[in-house]
């Protein structure tokens, strides 16, 4: 194992950062799963743990000369404006009928008008329960009153389902499953399509999978994780808060 400063090469240093870019771009394209972290390590574990302490235990020319990085502050502006603390982008806001909106932060939500950008903040902690019924969403304190009321959109329906479970799972208020809502299904009914992907689809993909490394066939492989990838979909979609 060197140790110390590596051998400087302007040849392989033009080369990396020349050839080597747009060979990368090329494979990236091609495979998805080119230059992800981790691919290296399953492909050849001895040369990954190698080349990392190498790099560890060694450096070059160009960490011995202080090269300021560039600045990212407009990167920086772009990705806040879009979002505020993880919170729903401006277009995904819930609105209702009195040009009213509803803004959700990480750790509150956010009332204002459409006339007047002053409004009223108020944290999950304060809200009791939150509802939805026939593409509305209802949140209520926990004096029972009715905070807010507003339309379910394509566009905020998935962040709004989000907050729904959160509210209602941290009270122990009763929630229905995400197919349940998009749908407009009753409480409960996703309970026999979430016992098939439990009793049935779960264990068949399981036995399918032993099946293939026993057999060795790609084919039950296949199979297998498409069944696997349709249960935890199936499974996330349809859990809700009935036993």
């Amino acid at each position: 194992m060197k140790f110390g400063m590596r051998k400087p090469s302007l040849k392989k240093s033009f080369k990396a950062r020349t050839t080597s870019k747009y060979k990368r771009a090329f494979k990236r394209s091609v495979n998805p799963f080119y230059g992800k972290k981790g691919i290296g390590f399953i492909k050849n574990p001895k040369r990954t743990i190698y080349n990392k302490i190498y790099h560890k235990t060694t450096f070059g020319l160009t960490s011995l000369i202080y090269i300021p990085k560039k600045s990212k502050a407009k990167n920086k502006i772009k990705t806040t404006t879009k979002s505020d603390n993880y919170g729903l982008n401006w277009k995904e806001l819930i609105r209702n009928d009195d040009k009213e909106c509803l803004k959700l932060y990480k750790d509150s939500i956010f009332k204002i008008s459409d006339e007047f950008p002053k409004g009223y903040k108020l944290y999950f902690k304060d809200l009791s329960h939150v509802e939805i019924q026939d593409n509305k969403i209802y949140f209520y304190d926990f004096t029972g009153n009715l905070f807010y009321s507003g339309h379910l959109t394509k566009e905020n329906q998935k962040n709004s389902y989000k907050l729904y479970k959160k509210i209602n799972k941290s009270n122990l208020y009763p929630y229905k499953s995400y197919y349940e809502i998009i749908n407009n299904l009753p409480e409960g009914s996703s309970k026999k399509t979430l016992r098939i992907f439990k009793f049935v689809n779960l264990p068949l993909s399981i036995l399918l999978l032993l099946l293939a490394s026993i057999l060795n066939i790609n084919s039950f492989t296949i199979l297998s994780l498409f069944f696997l990838a349709i249960t935890i979909y199936g499974l996330r979609v349809h859990k809700s808060s009935f036993k």
